[in-house]
């Protein structure tokens, strides 16, 4: 069978490393060959990101969003020091229930709940530039920017909802043909380019359960009309779409009515974009919740929030790795006990985790999959949300 460049051959057939430190060789010496140029490589490292306001030279800025009951929090963490400035939220951006993305130079906060109000920050002075409010009761669940246009997926509505910043005029994106009920059940959406790809559920309403497998749908900007759609391997995504970093997406998948059978997909776009399994959950013993891709050179590196299948109370929730290139899954990341709902990579290598364990919540951070901090950092809420970390 032909594999990609990263050697994935659309099984999701993997090898399982008992030894983190064995895996970490491979890691170490690709990083300290990126730092400093080596391998032959002179393109190793990406453009570096301006330094936010309240981080440290060789550090990144995380912004983390939390919400409890009817409101929420904005906070920061610096990671160079390691310190957490809490309750930056003054003016209710953030609500009970959001995501946030990192897009450009911006922050875009959806609020799942209540008004469903998304709202663009500026990343460095945290300051509002655009609130628009989607459709009522369309319980919007993530966003894509192409311009002032801003694509807001809908879980309770046709599809897509697509704003323009400066206007109250709003373009519905029909997406339900697919769906017998009208409603697709749509989950996130991510730009590429002009085009915005757009993944959908199609569930039973009256059940819960998939009708068939996720859907990807590729808007085009320049129309607002559907350019080609086409499905996933499996049923149901449990994450948002992520930017590999070579020009592909990804997201995870989880069918709970199926004994948690999925994968992670890797979609190649194009004319006629396709997807295939990176590895599979019966790898993971679990599905992911949120994924981060980390490329250095020829080889890539994949960090996952992880819910494991056995996961009734609270008990099993690690942070995984996996090497792409070798297909090779590692042991769990995180100290046993740990309970993490989101990962967030940062440009300087720092993976920032939510820890939801009811005694201890806030937010860890590891560093070549050691972990840097000796407890929970508090944000003012517990981080609850899966897609409530950005780092930049």
């Amino acid at each position: 069978m032909a594999r990609d460049r990263f050697g994935i051959d659309g099984r999701g057939q993997t090898c399982y490393r008992s030894s983190v430190s064995k895996a970490l060789t491979g890691l170490v010496v690709t990083l300290v060959a990126a730092a400093c140029g080596g391998s032959g490589d002179d393109h190793a490292v990406a453009d570096a990101a301006p330094v936010p306001i309240d981080a440290a030279p060789g550090s990144s800025r995380a912004a983390i969003v939390a919400g409890a009951g009817s409101g929420g929090v904005l906070s920061t963490l610096s990671t160079g020091a390691m310190v957490v400035s809490a309750n930056r939220d003054s003016g209710g951006v953030v609500g009970a229930d959001p995501i946030v993305r990192h897009l450009g130079h911006e922050l875009f906060v959806v609020n799942r709940g209540g008004t469903g109000a998304l709202s663009v920050l500026d990343d460095t002075a945290l300051t509002v530039t655009t609130t628009l409010a989607p459709h009522a009761g369309s319980q919007p669940q993530d966003v894509a920017a192409v311009g002032d246009k801003l694509y807001v997926v809908e879980r309770a509505g046709t599809g897509v909802e697509r704003l323009t910043r400066g206007s109250a005029a709003s373009v519905d994106i029909d997406l339900s043909a697919d769906d017998p009920d009208g409603n697709p059940n749509c989950t996130s959406a991510i730009a590429l380019g002009p085009d915005v790809y757009v993944a959908c559920g199609l569930l039973d309403d009256a059940t819960g359960a998939p009708r068939g497998n996720a859907k990807v749908y590729v808007i085009d900007s320049a129309t607002d009309t559907v350019r080609t759609s086409f499905d996933l391997t499996t049923k149901a995504p449990s994450s948002l779409l992520e930017a590999v970093g070579d020009g592909t997406l990804a997201i995870a998948t989880n069918d709970a009515s199926a004994n948690n059978s999925g994968c992670i997909e890797h979609i190649t776009p194009g004319a006629a974009p396709s997807s295939q399994c990176i590895t599979r959950n019966i790898v993971l013993a679990g599905f992911a919740t949120r994924i981060q891709f980390q490329i250095f050179g020829d080889s890539m590196f994949l960090w996952m929030a992880v819910t494991g299948t056995d996961d009734s109370a609270l008990g099993t929730r690690p942070l995984m790795a996996f090497d792409v290139t070798s297909s090779e899954a590692w042991q769990p990341i995180s100290t046993p006990g740990e309970i993490i709902g989101d990962a967030a990579l940062c440009p300087d290598g720092t993976v920032v985790l939510s820890e939801l364990a009811p005694a201890a919540q806030g937010l860890r951070a590891y560093q070549l999959a050691v972990e840097i901090t000796t407890a929970p950092l508090a944000v003012g809420l517990p981080p609850t949300s899966s897609h409530g970390i950005e780092c930049y």
